[in-house]
């Protein structure tokens, strides 16, 4: 009887040791995959922080040039070409068109006499250019004495307008570029914009 029950002991032991040994073999398999899967979500935030320096790197390090070329003063990316876009010139007018440093013709900027125009002041202008406006509008506001709309055109162009009344002058700022673009124009607007002035 005796040796029944030391051998009921020994058996319930080494069940229980083996059960245990398993846990922990099934444990220690567990703590491998979460540790593999730590490692691998490590490496993925490594290449976006990459990727996302990369990016930033891009997106600083740009010289700008400024330009008085008529009744309008602008800051391009020095690589941006202007050039007038008539060989004629008037004292009422002028126009410009500006190429990307890989030849884009991305930017038109004009300028016209304000006597040319028939408005009170910059609300009417903005409350003429959103009605006559043939863009899906993403974003539009006036401020002052300018306004900017924005938006795509029918063929999947973005473009940003902005238009400025100086003293004596009517301002426009044009960018349109195809969505291939959207990378390499977008990154400029922000400075183009805010430096745009009219006389």
């Amino acid at each position: 009887m005796k040796t029944f029950i030391l051998f009921l002991l020994s058996s319930t032991l080494f069940v229980s040791c083996s059960t245990d040994n398993s846990k922990n073999k099934e444990l220690d398999l567990k703590e491998k995959d979460l540790v593999s899967m730590e490692r691998e979500v490590a490496l993925k935030e490594k290449t976006a922080d990459k990727e996302n320096s990369d990016t930033t790197e891009e997106l600083k390090e740009v010289d700008y040039k400024s330009y008085s070329p008529c009744t309008f003063s602008v800051d391009l990316p020095s690589n941006f070409n202007i050039q007038t876009m008539y060989d004629n010139q008037s004292p009422d007018y002028c126009d410009y068109i500006v190429s990307t440093g890989s030849g884009f013709k991305v930017i038109e900027l004009h300028a016209l006499l304000k006597s040319r125009f028939e408005f009170n002041d910059i609300k009417e202008l903005y409350d003429a250019a959103l009605q006559n406006s043939e863009l899906h509008i993403t974003y539009k506001t006036q401020k002052d004495n300018w306004f900017v709309i924005s938006g795509t055109t029918s063929n999947g162009n973005i473009v940003y307008w902005k238009r400025i009344s100086g003293e004596r002058f009517i301002s426009d700022l044009h960018i349109e570029y195809s969505l291939s673009l959207e990378r390499e124009i977008e990154q400029y607007i922000a400075r183009i914009s805010n430096s745009f002035k009219s006389q």
